[in-house]
């Protein structure tokens, strides 16, 4: 499915932020270029029980379903191609660790959550339908390139988005010398999911990653998916500091 709009949702221990992004799709003509995505929507809480998640979820997809109204009247005033009556919307949720309780918990209330088990290998796999196991250079990587590519786009006004931008700004993937992946929050050597500054970067990585996997042909989605990382890095921190400054 290509979505329209697709919710990420970063699940953390109880201690910790728990993010919810929403990235609206915007689809490109035939021919016109690849699609870019705007992020209309940050939230994090913590302390609250898991089981109040699927009424979060409910509340952000409400809006998300007037915004997509508000999106088709435009488009129909501006003489576009016309919207989908109905948004086509995916829930992307980090199912690592503490993250398959809450995945239940979402599919008992009918929201038919896709799930995403964050590993550190090389390659893509699906369990079972809506059910992926995905490498963390995939989703940092993902996030870079579109950044790069100003196919990513962060409304300014967004409560969040400074503290998104500060996260991205502090965010670092590199390559080891024995090729194993380091992802960072600050720099040091712990994994990415020990990190505490991380989560909204995360929540918007499941969505971009998501939405870019399903928009592959079959044979792209076979690759090393890996391939999302620059191959004329100048050093081992793949897209540098600063690669956030591109949107």
């Amino acid at each position: 499915m290509l979505p329209d709009y697709v919710l990420g949702l970063d699940l953390a221990q109880a201690s910790d932020w728990t993010a919810l992004c929403v990235l609206a799709r915007n689809a490109q003509p035939r021919n016109a270029g690849e699609a870019t995505y705007d992020c209309s929507h940050l939230e994090r809480w913590r302390g609250e029980s898991y089981m109040a998640v699927p009424a979060r979820v409910e509340r952000v997809l409400a809006g998300v379903r007037a915004l997509h109204d508000a999106r088709r009247t435009d488009a129909y005033m501006r003489g576009e191609r016309p919207l989908p009556d109905a948004p086509r919307i995916a829930l992307v949720v980090d199912k690592t660790g503490v993250g398959a309780a809450v995945v239940d918990f979402l599919k008992a209330a009918k929201l038919d959550p896709i799930g995403v088990t964050i590993h550190g290998g090389d390659l893509v796999t699906e369990a079972e339908r809506d059910d992926f196991r995905v490498p963390k250079r995939d989703l940092a990587a993902v996030v870079a390139i579109l950044l790069q590519q100003r196919r990513l786009r962060i409304a300014a006004a967004l409560p969040l988005a400074g503290t998104l931008r500060h996260e991205l700004e502090n965010f670092r993937v590199t390559i080891s010398a024995s090729g194993h992946d380091r992802y960072a929050a600050g720099g040091d050597a712990l994994s990415w999911r020990e990190q505490p500054h991380d989560d909204l970067v995360l929540a918007v990585s499941l969505g971009c990653w998501y939405a870019e996997y399903q928009a592959r042909d079959t044979a792209g989605k076979m690759v090393h998916v890996g391939s999302y990382l620059p191959r004329a890095a100048d050093d081992d921190r793949g897209p540098g500091r600063d690669w956030w400054k591109a949107s």
